[in-house]
C-alpha cells in the first residue's frame, strides 16, 4: 500500500444506490469536497491535484462530450476523441487543500446537446505522462441508461488513490472485463444490473481487499476466465447461475480466503484449468457438474486445506496435470473416472494421499512428477503406464513407498529421479524399460534386484541400471548382472 504525508492510499470501493450493501467500513474523509447530485447522463470525480508536476489526466467517452475540468476550464470534446488536461496547483483554491496536502477539483462530464454517453474509460494515458502512472482519482459517481461500456481499472493507469465508484445507472452492457481490475481496496460489491453481460473476463482482478459479492445475474454470462483472480480476502461466493460458461479457468485463482462456494452452474463446462488453484482455506466444494469438461488441469492446486472432494464426473477430461497439487491434507479421493486422462503430471504431488484407488489411466502418455513429494504414500495399484513415455520424478520424495508394482513401461523414454530421495522400496520390478533408471539407496535384496534385471526391456544404445548402495547391491553374481548385459545394460552396483 503506497503511504503519502503518512497515511494509506487506498483503492477503490464501489456502491451502488439502493442496494442492502453496509458502507459502515468506509468513511469518506471529511476533508474531500463533497459530490454534487448527479444528473440523468454524467460523470463526475473528485480528483486530487499534488504540488508536483504529476497533474495530468486524461479520460475518453463515447457520444460527444463536454468535461468541465474543475478548474475553470471547460471543453467540448468529440465521440471518440481523448480528452486530457493538465492542472497547475497553485492556480486551484487553496480552500480545497486537503490535510494531505492535495488540492481538490470536480470533473464533471455530460453530453452535448442531443447526444448520448455510451461509454466511459478511464485507461487513458495524457501526453505528458508515461504510459504506467497513478491517477489522483478519489471519487467517482456514474450514472447513465446508455452506457454500455466502462473501464475503470486494469492497464497501464493505475486508480491507486480512488476510495469509492458509485454507479446509479448502466445501460444493457455486455462486457465488464477487467472493469474494477486492479483496484485494491474494494471491499464489497452491491449488486447492479448484469442480465446482459456475457463478459466477465478479470471483472474484479487483483481486488485484494473483496470480501463478498452478492448473486449477480450472470445468465448471460459465457466467459468467466480470471473474474475473481488475486481477491484473496474473498470469503465466499454464491451460487451463480453460469450456465452458458465454458471457460472457468482461474476464475478463483489466489482466492486465499475463500472458504465455501455455492453450486455454481458448470453444466457447459469444458475447462476448469486453475478454477480453484491457491484457494489456501476452502475445505471442500458441492457436486459440480462437470459432465462436459476436458481440462481438469490444476483445478484444486494448493488448496492446502481441501480435505475432500466429491465424485466428480471426470469421464471427458484428458489433461488431470496438477489437479490437486500442494492439496496438503487431501487424505482420499473417490474413484474418478480418468479413463480418457492424457496427462497425469503432479497430479496428485505433494498431497497427503497415504494410498490411491485404481484409476484408469490406460492412455496416459505423461506421468511426470503425479506422486513427487505424498509423503505419506505407502502404496500404489498396478495402474496402467503401458503408454507413458515420461516418469520423470515420478516418486520421487515419497519416503514411506515401499513396493512398485510390475508396471509396464516398455515405452518410457525418461526415467530420471523416479526414485529420487526414497530409502524405502524393497520391491521395485517393472516391465519392459529400455532407458537408464536408478534404484540407489533403497531397501533391495539381492533377490529383488535380479528380479528387476528379469524384467527389464533391451535397453536403447548406453543405458545404465544403477542398484548401488542397496543391501542385496554388494551380493550380485556375474551371473547376476549378465541377466542385465545381456540386453545391453550397463550395470552400476
Amino acid at each position: 500500500m503506497a503511504v503519502i504525508n503518512g497515511r494509506g492510499v487506498w483503492g477503490v470501493r464501489a456502491f451502488i444506490p439502493g442496494s442492502t450493501a453496509s458502507s459502515s467500513n468506509w468513511t469518506r474523509p471529511e476533508d474531500w469536497l463533497a459530490m454534487p447530485t448527479i444528473g440523468t447522463q454524467e460523470f463526475i470525480g473528485l480528483l486530487a491535484i499534488t504540488n508536483d508536476e504529476s497533474n495530468h489526466i486524461a479520460l475518453l467517452c463515447a457520444g460527444a462530450y463536454t468535461v468541465d475540468w474543475g478548474d475553470g476550464v471547460v471543453e467540448n470534446i468529440a465521440t471518440g476523441v481523448k480528452a486530457q488536461h493538465t492542472y497547475t496547483y497553485s492556480s486551484i483554491n487553496d480552500n480545497t487543500i486537503s490535510t494531505l496536502g492535495y488540492k481538490q477539483v470536480l470533473v464533471r462530464v455530460t453530453p452535448q446537446a442531443g447526444q448520448n454517453l455510451t461509454s466511459i474509460n478511464l485507461q487513458q494515458t495524457n501526453a505528458a505522462m508515461a504510459k504506467l502512472h497513478t491517477t489522483g482519482w478519489l471519487d467517482l459517481a456514474i450514472k447513465g441508461s446508455n452506457i454500455t461500456a466502462l473501464v475503470l481499472g486494469g492497464g497501464t493507469v493505475r486508480q491507486g488513490m480512488c476510495e469509492r465508484v458509485t454507479i446509479s445507472a448502466l445501460g444493457n452492457i455486455t462486457s465488464l472485463a477487467n472493469t474494477f481490475d486492479s483496484l485494491i481496496a474494494l471491499q464489497s460489491v452491491p449488486l447492479f444490473n448484469t442480465s446482459t453481460v456475457s463478459n466477465f473476463t478479470s471483472t474484479f482482478y487483483n481486488c485484494y481487499s473483496l470480501r463478498e459479492v452478492p448473486e449477480f445475474n450472470m445468465s448471460a454470462a459465457t466467459i468467466t476466465v480470471n473474474m475473481f483472480f488475486g481477491c484473496s480476502s474473498l470469503e465466499a461466493v454464491p451460487a451463480f447461475n453460469t450456465s452458458l460458461v465454458n471457460n472457468f479457468s482461474s476464475m478463483f485463482y489466489g482466492c486465499n480466503s475463500l472458504e465455501s462456494v455455492g453450486l455454481i452452474n458448470t453444466s457447459a463446462a469444458t475447462n476448469l484449468t486453475s478454477m480453484f488453484e491457491a484457494c489456501w482455506s476452502l475445505e471442500s466444494v458441492p457436486l459440480f457438474n462437470t459432465s462436459n469438461v476436458t481440462s481438469f488441469s490444476g483445478m484444486f492446486s494448493a488448496c492446502y486445506n481441501l480435505e475432500s472432494v466429491p465424485l466428480l464426473d471426470t469421464s471427458k477430461g484428458t489433461n488431470f496435470s496438477n489437479m490437486f497439487i500442494s492439496c496438503y491434507r487431501l487424505r482420499s479421493v473417490p474413484l474418478l473416472d480418468t479413463s480418457k486422462g492424457l496427462n497425469f503430471n503432479s497430479m496428485f504431488a505433494t498431497t497427503g494421499l497415504s494410498t490411491i484407488p485404481l484409476i484408469n489411466t490406460s492412455l496416459g502418455t505423461s506421468f511426470t512428477y503425479m506422486f513427487s513429494t505424498c509423503i505419506a504414500l505407502v502404496s500404489v495399484p498396478l495402474i496402467d503406464l503401458s503408454k507413458g513415455a515420461n516418469f520423470t520424478g515420478m516418486f520421487q520424495n515419497c519416503y514411506v513407498l515401499q513396493q512398485i508394482p510390475e508396471f509396464n513401461v516398455s515405452l518410457g523414454t525418461n526415467f530420471s529421479s523416479m526414485f529420487n530421495f526414497i530409502n524405502s522400496i524393497s520391491k521395485g520390478k517393472m516391465i519392459g524399460g529400455r532407458y537408464s533408471i536408478s534404484y540407489t539407496n533403497q531397501c533391495l535384496g539381492r533377490a529383488e534386484i535380479v528380479d528387476i534385471f528379469n524384467g527389464l526391456g533391451t535397453a536403447v544404445g548406453a543405458q545404465t541400471i544403477t542398484v548401488t548402495t542397496n543391501p542385496g547391491s554388494t551380493a550380485l553374481t556375474l551371473a547376476d548382472k549378465a541377466i542385465a548385459t545381456a540386453k545391453g545394460w550397463t550395470v552400476a552396483a
